[in-house]
């Protein structure tokens, strides 16, 4: 499925919206997205970004056609954190296999990194 498929998909069969609301909520008008869907234009990263950030749809999906259409909250979430604190794909991956460790072992972990930050 070409890119232009894989957008009028997301919102048709996924979302069930219109040209006219899927636009509206990228801020967009519907012509815009019309001429998405029929091809007619490039799409530029930053839009293909933004249609994830706001409809929850996986990146490497929607840019190549890899994974699931959609993402989870946490996953959302941590992409949220990576973007705004500069992380790599290792430490996003880290902060996540953290957060699924028993509540135990995390606080062994922030024991350990206390006396770590503490002898500086």
């Amino acid at each position: 499925m070409e890119l232009h498929e894989r957008i009028k998909s997301i919102r048709k069969d996924k979302l069930k919206m219109s040209q006219d609301a899927f636009g509206s909520a990228l801020g967009v008008s519907r012509d815009v997205v019309n001429n998405w869907e029929r091809g007619r234009v490039d799409i530029k990263d930053y839009v293909l970004k933004l249609i994830c950030k706001t409809f929850r749809v996986n990146y490497s999906w929607l840019s190549e056609e890899v994974g699931e259409p959609f993402i989870s909250v946490p996953d959302i979430i941590l992409d949220d954190v990576a973007e705004e604190y500069e992380l790599d794909e290792e430490d996003r991956l880290l902060i996540e296999e953290y957060a699924k460790l028993p509540a135990e072992a995390r606080a062994a972990i922030k024991n350990m990194l206390r006396n770590v930050f503490q002898k500086r």
